[in-house]
């Protein structure tokens, strides 16, 4: 058993060195600043029972440094909240429109993923901007998606950090490490020319491309819709982006209980560690190089395995404080080591909440 699980981690160590080269792949680039082009810009939002997040969004988007027109598109999911409160408090300074969609089974399409697609073909423009409902965007954040539209792409993803936490500081802070962890590695796949993955809070699109995809229709149903979409734009020969700098221009909050975050980590688990995805396979190998590591400080490793694990650790750090650096993360990557026992207790419990926790309710959806 000992060879095959030093192959194992030998793989984890070639993932790694892919992650090193992609983020030695990254030109420094000039400060944020206006895009040379402002094409009208669409931004759509589905939400569900947000009303005490839209007022705190909205006020963000009403002071974007963007020079173009853009609109605002609330795309209402079901909701049974006063939302209509916060959306009417405020004279916004950009055209701001409130659709209703309505689930329908027969379309085998997630309840958001068929919101996301009222609300994208109704757009006025073709660029089509993406983000949630308890988002606080930055007054860059237009520019810096519309900026990255300048080399062709067509899909465009950003960086979003996490805010803190309060009364709950060190699992904030657990959260927001793994998020610009994965951030991190999204980021360095993509100059790695692999596909990576995303998130929906961040993104940009071109309507056109949306529909020579199919859309969701075309992809089908999803619990991660914001791969989804990804995978589908480069299967169809269109390009991927990203924001340059690669820094956080978006704010989202922690969960405030264990069981939402595991609602979080189940979904992501369940919607991209399909059996053909590559997430699958950095899934296990990581897992087993966590195993590993397990093994290794308990002692109960054959000591040829405890060396490669051990090693691979400690390139993961540098990985991880390289990657901070270089994407303008706020926390200090050097602080992986206190990062680890959690990640440790997620390999142990993500699988037993795969086989054994069957129902998955995520923003009020069930999944």
């Amino acid at each position: 058993m000992i060879i095959p699980i030093i192959a194992i981690l030998l793989t984890y160590s070639g993932l790694l060195a892919v992650l090193l080269y992609g983020l030695a792949k990254i030109a420094p680039v000039p400060a944020l600043g206006k895009p040379p082009i402002v094409p009208g810009v669409s931004i759509v939002i589905p939400f569900k029972n947000e009303a005490q997040n839209l007022e705190k969004l909205l006020t963000s988007l009403n002071s974007q440094l963007y020079e173009g027109i853009y609109e605002v598109i609330l795309v209402n999911d079901c909701s049974t909240d006063n939302y209509k409160v916060a959306t009417s408090q405020h004279c916004w300074s950009f055209p701001l429109r409130i659709l209703d969609s309505s689930y329908s089974p027969d379309r085998e399409l997630s309840s958001k993923q068929q919101a996301l697609d009222l609300g994208i073909k109704s757009a006025s423009f073709d660029w089509v901007a993406l983000t949630d409902a308890d988002m606080v965007l930055a007054p860059g954040w237009i520019n810096s998606l519309v900026s990255a539209t300048t080399g062709g792409a067509s899909f465009i993803f950003g960086h979003t950090a996490m805010g803190q936490l309060p009364g709950r500081a060190l699992f904030g802070w657990f959260q927001s490490f793994q998020l610009e962890v994965l951030f991190a590695v999204a980021y360095a796949l993509h100059r790695a020319g692999i596909s990576g993955s995303c998130m929906g809070n961040n993104l940009l699109l071109s309507r056109k491309a949306y529909a020579g995809c199919g859309g969701f229709d075309g992809i089908g149903y999803t619990m991660v819709e914001d791969r989804a979409l990804l995978l589908a734009m480069r299967k169809n020969g269109y390009r991927i982006g990203t924001t340059e700098p690669f820094y956080p221009q978006a704010t989202t909050m922690p969960c405030a209980r264990p069981g939402h975050f595991a609602s979080q980590l189940l979904r992501w688990a369940r919607g991209g560690f399909r059996w053909n995805s590559n997430l699958a396979l950095f899934a296990v190998v990581l897992a087993c190089q966590n195993f590993a590591v397990m093994g290794a400080t308990t002692g109960i490793c054959p000591a040829g395995i405890s060396v490669v694990a051990v090693i691979n650790l400690l390139a993961t750090w540098f990985f991880v404080a390289w990657a901070f650096r270089l994407t303008g993360s706020k926390l200090n990557g050097l602080l992986f080591p206190a990062f680890i026992p959690g990640l440790l207790l997620e390999t142990v419990l993500l699988p037993l909440g795969l086989l054994f926790r069957r129902e998955i309710i995520w923003k009020g959806r069930q999944m």
